[in-house]
């Protein structure tokens, strides 16, 4: 089995999972789509970037990471905090939070791509952005 065709099982089993549970406890069938369904394409994502351009990330430290790690902290005290005044059960809070983080991973999948097929495309001379240097502080 190749490993597309493997990704794709596992993201599709990586989406059924969190669907049937949610599907299980809340008996919501759009709420259980939508979070298994944000699963799914966070796990093709995290397939695609891992088998492209895994490369890119040997070597890092704890400062190439610091803003990931604040946006994971923020959505999790979101979902995770947030929830709690929201005058549902404890069924629904679970797949609220199970939404939120999934689209959060979907988010910086998607920023991740996005990053580094920009660095491709500019390193092979595709930059469409001139000759004038922009600085990452400003």
């Amino acid at each position: 089995m190749s490993y597309p065709v493997r990704h794709r099982a596992l993201s599709l089993a990586a989406g059924a999972l969190p669907a049937a549970a949610i599907w299980w406890f809340v008996r919501d069938p759009m709420l259980a789509v939508s979070v298994g369904f944000s699963v799914l394409v966070a796990a093709l994502l995290w397939f695609r970037v891992s088998r492209r351009y895994g490369e890119r990330f040997e070597g890092e430290t704890w400062q190439d990471r610091k803003w990931i790690s604040l946006m994971t902290g923020v959505v999790y005290l979101a979902a995770f905090n947030g929830t709690l005044l929201l005058p549902i059960s404890l069924e629904y809070r679970i797949a609220v939070q199970a939404l939120v983080v999934g689209c959060a991973l979907v988010g910086y999948g998607v920023g991740t791509l996005t990053e580094i097929e920009r660095d491709v495309s500019r390193d092979a001379g595709g930059d469409s952005f001139g000759d004038e240097a922009v600085s990452a502080d400003d």
